[in-house]
C-alpha cells in the first residue's frame, strides 16, 4: 500500500493543484479561462514539491549513479602526467592548471552537445510521429479539443509554459519519481513500460495518449541509459517546443 501511495502521490498532487488553478482561472476569466495559462501555472506551483520529493529520493540513494554523460579524461591526464615528468616545478604547475581548464571546457562542451542532440531528437520524433498520426487520420475519430485549447494561448505562454515548465514538472513526476520508484520493485523493462503507460493515461485523451506513450518509453530508456535527468528533460522540451512552434507557424 505504501508503494502504491508513493506512485500516485505526485499525480494526485498535480491533479489537486490543477483543479484549484482551473477553478480560480474560471472565476477570474469566466468560462474562457486560458488552458495554457492554467496548465503552466499548475506546473509552476507543483515544481517546488516535486523537486523536494526528487531530492528526498536522491538522499535515500534511489537514483542511479551511473552516467554515460560523464567526461572521462583519465587517459588524457595520465599521458599529460607522464609528459610532464622531469620539468621544472613552476612549468608543471602552470601546465596542470591549463590542463584542468582545458578539461573543464571540453567537459562542458561535451555535456552541452549531448543536451542539444537530445533536444533535436525530441523535435524530430515529434515531427515524425505527427506525420504518422496525420496519415492515420486519428483526429477524424477522436476529439482533440484538449490540445486545441492548450495551443490557443498566447505565444509566450506556450513557449515558456508548455515548452519548458510543463516538461520539467512531468519529467520530475514521471521519470524522476514514479519510474525510479517502480524500478526499485520490478525489472527495468517492465518499469519503463508501466511508467510510460501511466504517463500516457495522465494526458487523458486518446490523441495525446498515442503520442505520449512512445515518447515516455524513450524518455525512461534515455534516463536509464544516461543516468542523467537532464537528458530526458532536454528530449521532452525539444518535443514540446517543436509542437508549439509548429502550431504558432500554422
Amino acid at each position: 500500500m505504501e508503494f502504491i501511495l508513493s506512485l500516485i502521490t505526485p499525480v494526485l498532487l498535480h491533479m489537486a493543484v490543477s483543479v484549484i488553478v482551473t477553478a480560480a482561472g474560471g472565476a477570474i476569466g469566466g468560462a474562457a479561462a486560458d488552458s495554457a495559462v492554467c496548465t503552466s501555472v499548475t506546473a509552476l506551483l507543483v515544481l517546488p514539491v516535486l523537486i523536494w520529493m526528487y531530492r528526498s529520493d536522491a538522499a535515500k540513494g534511489m537514483h542511479s549513479n551511473k552516467s554515460i554523460c560523464r567526461f572521462d579524461g583519465a587517459q588524457h591526464e595520465e599521458r599529460r602526467s607522464q609528459n610532464m615528468q622531469g620539468t621544472a616545478a613552476a612549468k608543471t604547475n602552470r601546465t596542470e592548471k591549463n590542463g584542468k581548464r582545458g578539461k573543464g571546457i571540453r567537459q562542458t562542451a561535451y555535456l552541452i552537445g549531448i543536451l542539444v542532440l537530445c533536444a533535436i531528437s525530441g523535435g524530430v520524433l515529434n515531427l515524425f510521429w505527427s506525420g504518422i498520426l496525420q496519415q492515420l487520420r486519428i483526429q477524424d475519430h477522436f476529439s482533440n479539443a484538449v490540445q486545441e485549447q492548450l495551443f490557443a494561448g498566447q505565444a509566450m505562454v506556450q513557449l515558456l509554459g508548455l515548452g519548458m515548465l510543463v516538461p520539467l514538472a512531468e519529467e520530475l513526476m514521471f521519470r524522476g519519481l514514479i519510474y525510479t520508484r517502480i524500478r526499485k520493485r520490478i525489472p527495468t523493462g517492465a518499469a519503463i513500460f508501466f511508467s510510460a503507460l501511466l504517463f500516457a493515461l495522465f494526458h487523458g485523451n486518446v490523441i495525446q495518449m498515442v503520442f505520449a506513450f512512445p515518447l515516455a518509453l524513450i524518455l525512461a530508456w534515455l534516463y536509464e541509459r544516461s543516468g542523467w535527468f537532464a537528458c530526458p528533460l532536454a528530449f521532452h522540451m525539444g518535443a514540446n517546443l517543436t509542437a508549439v512552434v509548429l502550431n504558432l507557424l500554422s
